[in-house]
């Protein structure tokens, strides 16, 4: 559930300074899924290395050669695009063309989520 207002309404800005707005529409609070998705690893070979408990990953340990395939309703940029600068509007650098999709252009709804799948060796 989210909701907010952006000062001023966001008039004149040309990428949004606040990365919590742009996922939002309305200032009454609206229901959305952001992610509904499976994922799969088939170990392949190779060292083990353990990882810790993040944002959509379990703790565990994973091979360094591995294939791993992601089906459901997810963000590209979940998988893709990774920048070390921007992605979290509570920790980095503000402004939302370098959060979300500023550098490329993928077909989502407007917070960002689409049905898709991935295959990432």
């Amino acid at each position: 559930m989210v909701a907010a207002r952006a000062i001023s309404h966001a008039a004149g800005l040309g990428g949004l300074a606040d990365g919590e707005v742009s996922k939002t529409s309305k200032p009454n609070p609206t229901t959305y899924c952001a992610r509904l998705f499976l994922r799969q690893t088939w170990d392949l070979s190779g060292e083990h290395t353990p990882v810790e408990s993040d944002m959509n990953q379990l703790a565990g340990s994973v091979a360094s050669r591995r294939i791993v395939f992601t089906v459901g309703d997810y963000s590209p940029t979940d998988i893709f695009g990774q920048n070390s600068y921007a992605g979290d509007p509570r920790t980095q650098f503000l402004n939302a063309a370098l959060m979300i999709d500023g550098a490329w252009d993928y077909a989502s709804d407007s917070r960002g989520y689409t049905w898709g799948a991935a295959l990432e060796y």
